[in-house]
């Protein structure tokens, strides 16, 4: 992978994870843009089930409502803040790639003039997250072998995970089951599980052998080659014993990782469901006590998924996230109910301060689009009359999945427009306002909100 960064190559690499399945990581010009995994879905769900985002019912009626991949993404923002969601995502998009850095059987890489898929992740430096996952899974390869538990000790926690770390500790954890009650995922888990050890905090109940752990050398001598240019094989394996020495412990099973998550799926590595029904325990109960029809309540009860169509019955019920696509038309609509109040803060600003001065004023709001929106106004200058050019938004959104569309237009459209209306607030006298305000009523019908 680093080599393809270095070359700045735009396309994927395809790996085979060991008890994870297919992992695919999209490149574009030296940048490491998303990955993805087979079960992503699944396991957002436990995320968002073991951190009590939502509650237990309301999280399994959405889970039903939702068969197709990207769809539970999408009805995430329905229940949640844009900020927890894009958070959740990310930290997705973190526990892919350290699981790629994993990976035993890396496919050779497959160029692409353009990269067209969901969970796309920027402002991070690709080169330095990739070092640092490659650091941590050497830290943390002799946690995974161990048989022990995990139990308080004297150390103090700092913040609320590692708080919440110790507690679920307080009668004595393996670290399977602790990264199956985890709400962070699996490698924020293990490193804060590593810290803790380190700094007294949580100790094992038994200490287990010392195991050497250094990481490869972070700056190779000049003679040496780059470390770009060496293979992404650790020269430890994960049980931190070196692979020219024989093991002084069993080898790491890479299938106790996932086995955290066994709860949620058992048998698939593809992401899709193995049947029209699917097993999701999203309740805490107590595994003594007994359910109506004679079930203990540690079984995992069955969640109805929509029926399937004929051939997805067939094999396995296909995972498509898609949504209604969004009409030409429509986009052109929404970008020029942006249009009308852009123009009407640029002129009332043109108006009291000078000519030209409201027109810089709502560059900056476009400019300013942070996030994900900040792709969809990329290289876009607004026009001499304050309005922005519909074909060159349009182009933008176009480099984005279909099914991202609908949405990433709406809610661009509408962070713009509340910035400028509260740009508008700041710089104009009341009398101003008022007329702004008059002028673009009722654009929030008119966006379909």
């Amino acid at each position: 992978m680093l080599a393809s960064l270095q070359d700045g190559r735009t396309g994927c690499l395809s790996a085979a994870v060991p008890g994870v399945g297919a992992v695919q990581a999209f490149l574009m010009a030296g940048d490491v843009l998303a990955v993805h995994a087979g079960d992503d879905d699944i396991r957002l769900l436990a995320r968002v089930s073991a951190a009590n985002l939502v509650p237990g019912a309301e999280l399994e009626a959405l889970a039903e409502s939702c068969p197709n991949p990207g769809e539970f993404t999408d009805a995430l923002y329905g229940v949640l803040d844009e900020s927890t969601v894009q958070g959740l995502l990310f930290e997705r998009f973190r526990e892919n790639l350290y699981c790629f850095l994993g990976a035993t059987d890396v496919a050779p890489f497959e160029p692409m003039e353009a990269l067209f898929v969901a969970n796309i992740q920027v402002g991070h430096d690709s080169h330095a997250l990739v070092e640092e996952l490659r650091s941590l899974r050497h830290r943390v390869g002799p946690l995974l072998s161990a048989r022990l538990l995990l139990l308080p000790a004297d150390g103090t926690a700092t913040t609320a995970m590692e708080a919440e770390v110790i507690e679920a500790c307080s009668n004595g954890l393996g670290v399977p089951e602790l990264l199956r009650r985890a709400s962070a995922e699996p490698n924020r888990v293990l490193q804060l599980v590593s810290d803790l050890l380190d700094r007294g905090a949580l100790a094992w109940d038994n200490p287990p052998p010392v195991k050497p752990t250094t990481p490869p050398p972070t700056a190779p001598a000049a003679s040496e080659p780059s470390a770009l240019d060496l293979p992404l094989e650790d020269d430890y394996t994960d049980d931190g014993t070196q692979r020219s020495a024989p093991p002084s412990a069993p080898p790491v099973v890479e299938e106790e990782y996932l086995d955290a998550f066994g709860d949620y799926d058992t048998t698939r590595g593809d992401g899709s469901f193995s049947g029209v029904r699917d097993r999701i325990d999203l309740a805490a109960a107590d595994p003594d006590d007994e359910l109506p029809g004679g079930r203990q309540a540690s079984e995992p009860e069955m969640i109805d998924m929509p029926e399937a169509d004929a051939a997805a019955q067939a094999s396995a019920v296909s995972l498509n996230f898609s949504g209604p696509r969004l009409a030409d038309d429509d986009a052109r609509h929404k970008v020029d109910v942006v249009n009308e109040v852009l123009e009407a803060v640029r002129a009332a600003i043109d108006y009291l301060k000078g000519a030209g001065s409201g027109h810089a004023r709502v560059q900056l709001i476009v400019d300013g689009s942070a996030g994900p929106f900040s792709a969809l106004f990329n290289g876009v200058e607004l026009r001499a009359d304050g309005r922005l050019p519909v074909d060159a938004v349009l182009k933008n959104l176009r480099k984005r999945p279909i099914t991202e569309h609908r949405r990433l237009l709406q809610r661009a459209c509408t962070d713009v427009i509340e910035r400028a209306l509260s740009l508008a607030s700041e710089d104009l006298d009341d009398v101003l306002m008022e007329q702004v305000l008059e002028k673009v009523a009722g654009y929030q019908q008119r966006l379909g909100i």
